[in-house]
C-alpha cells in the first residue's frame, strides 16, 4: 500500500471509534418498527438500507427488548385473501388509508402453497387494535366473487 494513501486514511479516520454494533435487518416495515421502539426507550441507533437498524454492542439487550415488544404486535393483524379480486380491493384500501401493510404467499404445514395473506404491520398494542377495527370495517365493503388466486 502506498504510504501517502495509508497516511490519508489514518488522518481521515483518526479519533473515529469503530465500536462493535448489533444490527438487525428485516424486510418490509420491521426496521421502522424496531427504530420506533428503540427511540421510545431512548436508545441511540443508526438505520440504513445496507445494515438495517444498529445499536452499540453494549445496548444489545435493549435491541432484544425492542424486538420482543415489536414482535408481540407486528404479526397480529392479518387476513387470508380468497382471490385476486379481494387482494386488489384490500391493497387499494390499505394504500388509501396509508396503513403499513404487505401481501405475501403463505404455505401450509407441508410447505405447499396455501394462498395469499394481507398483513397490517402494527408497532404497538393500541395500533393493532385500531388496525383490526379498520380491517373488520373494510371487510364489509369488499364484495368479490369466489375465484381462486393465480
Amino acid at each position: 500500500m502506498n504510504l501517502a494513501y495509508a497516511a490519508g486514511i489514518a488522518a481521515c479516520c483518526a479519533g473515529t471509534a469503530w465500536a462493535a454494533e448489533t444490527c438487525v435487518q428485516r424486510p418490509g416495515h420491521y426496521d421502522a418498527g424496531l427504530a420506533y421502539h428503540l427511540a421510545k426507550r431512548g436508545v441511540p441507533y443508526t438505520a440504513g438500507p445496507e445494515r438495517g437498524v444498529c445499536v452499540a454492542e453494549e445496548r444489545s439487550s435493549d435491541m432484544a427488548a425492542a424486538m420482543t415488544q415489536l414482535d408481540s404486535h407486528y404479526w397480529e393483524v392479518a387476513k387470508a385473501l380468497k382471490n385476486a379480486c379481494e387482494e386488489r380491493a384490500y391493497v387499494e384500501w390499505a394504500s388509501r388509508a396509508k396503513l403499513r401493510f404487505d401481501v405475501g404467499d403463505v404455505v401450509d404445514l407441508s410447505r405447499k402453497p396455501a394462498g395469499r395473506m394481507l398483513h397490517l404491520r402494527s408497532f404497538t398494542a393500541e395500533e393493532a387494535v385500531e388496525y383490526q377495527r379498520k380491517l373488520d370495517a373494510a371487510a364489509k365493503n369488499v364484495d368479490c366473487e369466489a375465484r381462486p388466486i393465480g
